[in-house]
This record gives C-alpha cells, structure tokens and sequence, in this order.
C-alpha cells in the first residue's frame, strides 16, 4: 500500500462504517498493467488464466484484460499495443484505485500535488452496475504515473 500513500487519497477521509466508505477514498486496487516483450506475453497471460484463474476480457495479439473475481483488472500490454503515460519511464508497471467519486478523487489529487494527464476516459455501460466505466491517468509527486477508476455509479456527461 505504499502506493496509496503516495496519493493521499486513502487518508482523505475516514469512516465509521467500513461497508460503506466515502466516495473519495480507496476502496481497492482496481487496476494493474504491465509491459511485456513478444516473448513474455503469452506466458504472462497463460499464467494469469490457468495459474490465477483470472478471466480473459479482451484477447488480441498484443493485449490482454483479465478480471479478477471482485472485478478488478490486469491489462498486458506487448509490442504494438496502445501507448498509455505509464509505459515511459517507469519500469513498465502501473497501478489504478478504485474510487466512488472520480471526479471528487481528481481535485483532491491536484491540491495534494498530483497532475491529471490527458482526459476522463469513459467506456460506455462497461461498469459493474451497467453505467459507464471512467478512468483518469495521473502523475503522482513521486513522478510516477497511476490511475483512478469508478466503475459503478457514474455517468458520462
């Protein structure tokens, strides 16, 4: 959880009531990606889905989404897949958190010294719930990149 406390945002509030925590703090992990070469790809995804027992999402040649049974998710990216701010500099690993309240998360994580990169993505009716998934890459004070994700309740503008 060092990450988490890189943000800030996890100690943002508190709750009394663990079930129902405020919108602004970090539920879970929620997302994780890896870079891989052309040779590491396949095992990686074979390892993910016989060894974890994680479930293929998407399947191409080069990427791969896998989710996790509470609905978390892996993305490996290989050689020619899409270019995401983490891929640089970094080592080729990112994590995202989950959040209630994505656009409530993202001003905080500006007053505490992070940097939105690019837009709010949004995947329409790809959240748990059936709304619409959205996901913010941001450059934390560590100059690390991460991302935040509210995958119920939202609904894009």
């Amino acid at each position: 959880m060092v990450a988490a406390a890189c943000l800030g945002v996890a100690a943002i509030a508190q709750t009394d009531s663990p079930a129902s925590p405020p919108s602004r703090v970090t539920q879970q992990l929620q997302w994780s990606g890896v870079d891989v070469d052309a040779a590491q790809f396949k095992s990686l995804r074979d390892l993910a889905v016989n060894a974890l027992g994680m479930r293929l999402v998407v399947d191409q040649s080069n990427f791969a989404v896998l989710a996790a049974a509470n609905g978390s998710l892996f993305e490996i990216y290989g050689p020619g897949s899409s270019d995401r701010p983490w891929r640089h500099g970094q080592g080729g690993v990112a994590v995202g958190f989950l959040t209630g309240d994505i656009e409530a998360t993202s001003k905080a994580i500006q007053k505490s010294g992070g940097v939105l990169l690019g837009d709010l993505n949004i995947m329409p009716n790809a959240g748990v719930d059936g709304s619409d998934y959205a996901f913010q890459f941001f450059r934390a004070p560590d100059n690390r990149v991460y991302a935040i994700v509210q995958n119920k309740n939202y609904h894009a503008h």
